[in-house]
C-alpha cells in the first residue's frame, strides 16, 4: 500500500501572506461555494466560487 503525504514548506506558505487559497474540497452546504484557507491566520471559510482567491498546486509525495 502506498501512503501519501502532503507538504507545504514554511517558506512557500510565507510567500502567500494573508491571501486566501482555494481548497479542492467543495462546500456541501451550498454547491456554489468551495472551501478556502488563509495561511496568514489559519482561518478556514467557504466562499462563493465566483470570488477571487489564489490557487497553490500541490503534488503528492510518497513515504520512503
Amino acid at each position: 500500500m502506498i501512503r501519501q503525504r502532503y507538504l507545504l514548506s514554511c517558506a512557500a506558505a510565507s510567500q502567500v501572506g494573508g491571501l486566501a487559497l482555494w481548497s479542492a474540497s467543495p462546500y456541501a452546504g451550498n454547491s456554489n461555494n468551495a472551501w478556502n484557507v488563509n495561511f496568514n491566520n489559519g482561518n478556514v471559510n467557504n466562499n462563493n466560487r465566483n470570488n477571487t482567491n489564489y490557487v497553490r498546486l500541490v503534488r503528492a509525495g510518497q513515504w520512503s
